[in-house]
């Protein structure tokens, strides 16, 4: 068996484009609003008026969660990309699998905070569990690469075959990378 070549950073940082999962376009604005409309929130919302505990306790993941994009993207808001992780982060630990995998992306590339590989292994391994795709692919990065866990390829290679069979085409180029390689 061929002992892998290490992945450059530049291939991780394919996640990059998929950190943020809406762009400032029509389309996400239009979903805001009719997540807006179903769920009664009369807009222009204040997210400094908020007091984030209270919504925790009251509120549901989805709803925490958006007010962290608004910080992250600057939405009715002044940005503020360290409130938006503490809003992901009351999300993440409602179980909200896309506040779980932008924070472990954000430890994983070191936007805002330090680069913590256990820390963003930690939060990308919840969201992944729930089958979030990026999530799962990288978490295989950080099996493959040993970052945060210990390197084990076999470990990589199920996280990039769940999420293979998500439709994820990096996660798709991964394995049969991996099986070029005769793992």
């Amino acid at each position: 068996m061929k002992a892998p070549i290490n992945l450059p950073d530049v291939f991780a940082n394919r996640h990059k484009k998929y950190h943020f999962r809406f762009d400032d376009n029509e389309e996400y604005k239009a979903w805001l609003k009719y997540y807006f409309i179903q769920h009664q929130i009369l807009l222009p919302i204040d997210p400094d008026r908020c007091n984030y505990k209270q919504e925790a306790e009251m509120g549901d993941a989805s709803f925490i969660y958006l007010v962290g994009m608004f910080y992250a993207r600057g939405f009715r808001c002044e940005e503020n990309y360290r409130r938006a992780m503490r809003w992901w982060k009351l999300a993440g630990e409602k179980g909200n699998k896309s506040s779980q995998y932008l924070l472990g992306s954000t430890y994983y590339f070191g936007h805002v905070v330090h680069k913590n590989y256990k820390k963003a292994a930690c939060w990308l391994e919840k969201a992944a569990l729930q089958d979030d795709d990026w999530a799962q692919v990288l978490l295989g990065d950080c099996y493959y690469l040993g970052r945060g866990v210990a390197k084990n390829y076999e470990t990589a290679a199920y996280w990039y075959e769940k999420a293979a069979k998500l439709g994820n085409v990096d996660a798709q180029n991964m394995l049969g990378y991996l099986k070029q390689m005769n793992f």
